[in-house]
């Protein structure tokens, strides 16, 4: 790589977060008129491994202007809580936590919004699980055999809970080895999905499944269980998609989730089980338009059509863009030394997400701090900075410290305003049946060094 690129490259990436935040005037006012007032509230949370909401206490809130100047600085209080007064109509900020291991900074995750309603409320899930308390979680691992009709040859093996692995015992049984399931105290155990995919006498493609919520210990013996439900197979149109993976969700959780890749002329869906009343649809079809490798690493260029429907047929009708945007995959020129980003040439898109993941310099630290850091923002607009955001003013976002930066652009067949997209996102659900998030488009640059 010769010194030009080299600069090209630190400057378009590292001005994401290294670019300095100006002062901002307050503004006269009308000193007759009292100025309106707007009140913002925030509550953070996470989600420990038995599925139980928990706030997060003392995660740092900045509250800043849209040239991302710091103008407060506050915390969350016990319940994960904070809200703001302001008389300005819109606000950025940065939410952001460090996760401590032994006293020392382990890593940290970071939440920028751009132009959220000030009078609105918001919601942010960390997603880190050390943030979690998973003291008042019972967890039960055993090995579970299931039992299903005659088969002959497996596809897949999968289920809802976590397992080490899975293996055909013959052609009407498979073990499940360190089936994992977890609950909170003196709870019910969760309803827990386990499934076949196969290939019957006829070379069709079938699957089988079952629900189990009894995860009692039975020492010396497997869990077992019986397939109850036949799925139907459905046909892939690949003319218009390359994969195609169908689901369910239950209770925020994804159950029957199965890939049609490029030679998969079908796909499964389950439409009557024991939880068919409790389920929606779920379905997300790719085309990949580039992978390559340039002066900043590997590029991916992909498209997706996600969309979670009480029918089926929605789900599996779904129509990924056929073209790459027109983007700039070799330096990322569509964001500029000054921090400045514009994407808006991509026709059709109204929201932005930022995914930078980088391995920073902490001052009281030796070692690398592993950082992700999301900003959620109109197509085009300015990113922000660290240098203003007190004890994380030490990230650096540069060709040194980058290890992967996702760039995805959001579109949706019912409502094309950013503001449907920042207050979906702001609801912290990483599936969400209604509104712009349960019928989307979006395109995705993935940088890998």
């Amino acid at each position: 790589m010769n010194n030009f690129s080299k600069s090209a490259l630190a400057i378009a990436l590292s001005s994401t977060l290294i670019a300095c935040g100006g002062g901002s005037d307050s503004g006269s006012g009308d000193s007759l008129k009292p100025p309106t007032t707007y009140t913002f509230t925030l509550n953070a949370k996470t989600i420990n491994k038995c599925g139980v909401e928990q706030p997060v206490a003392n995660a740092d809130f900045y509250l800043q202007d849209s040239e991302w100047a710091l103008v407060s600085s506050h915390q969350t209080d016990a319940n994960g809580q904070i809200s703001i007064t302001t008389t300005d109509k819109t606000i950025n900020y940065t939410i952001a936590k460090e996760q401590l291991n032994n006293g020392n900074v382990a890593n940290v995750e970071l939440r920028s919004f751009i132009d959220v309603n000030s009078a609105s409320q918001a919601t942010v899930v960390f997603e880190n699980p050390q943030l979690s308390d998973d003291s008042s979680c019972q967890c039960q691992t055993q090995d579970l055999d299931l039992s299903y009709s005659l088969v002959s040859s497996v596809d897949k093996l999968a289920s809802s809970a976590a397992f080490a692995s899975a293996a055909v015992i013959d052609a009407s049984n498979a073990r499940f080895s360190d089936v994992e399931v977890c609950r909170e105290s003196d709870k019910a155990w969760p309803n827990e999905s386990f499934m076949v995919v196969a290939t019957n006498s006829q070379d069709n493609l079938t699957a089988f499944s079952g629900f189990s919520n009894s995860f009692d210990a039975t020492p010396g013996e497997n869990w077992r269980l019986n397939t109850n439900a036949i799925a139907i197979a459905l046909d892939v149109d690949h003319t218009k998609l390359q994969q195609l993976t169908t689901a369910q969700l239950i209770d925020n959780k994804l159950h029957f989730d199965f890939t049609a890749k490029q030679n998969d002329s079908q796909t499964i869906v389950f439409d009557n089980h024991a939880q068919s009343d409790n389920a929606t649809y779920y379905g997300q079809a790719v085309n990949v338009h580039q992978e390559s490798v340039s002066i900043v690493g590997k590029v991916i260029v992909k498209s997706f059509h996600t969309r979670l429907s009480a029918q089926y047929e929605d789900t599996v009708a779904l129509t990924p863009a056929l073209e790459a945007p027109v983007v700039d995959t070799v330096i990322f020129s569509e964001v500029s030394a000054d921090g400045s980003y514009d994407y808006s040439k991509v026709d059709g898109y109204s929201a932005i997400h930022f995914t930078t993941k980088v391995n920073a310099d902490h001052p009281q630290s030796s070692g690398k701090i592993p950082t992700t850091w999301h900003v959620y923002g109109p197509m085009a607009g300015k990113l922000p900075v660290a240098d203003t955001l007190e004890k994380y003013s030490y990230i650096k976002r540069d060709i040194a410290t980058i290890e992967t930066l996702h760039v995805e652009m959001f579109a949706s067949d019912s409502a094309s305003s950013y503001d449907s997209f920042i207050n979906a996102f702001s609801k912290g659900s990483a599936y969400q049946t209604s509104g712009v998030l349960s019928n989307y488009r979006t395109h995705l640059l993935e940088l890998e060094k």
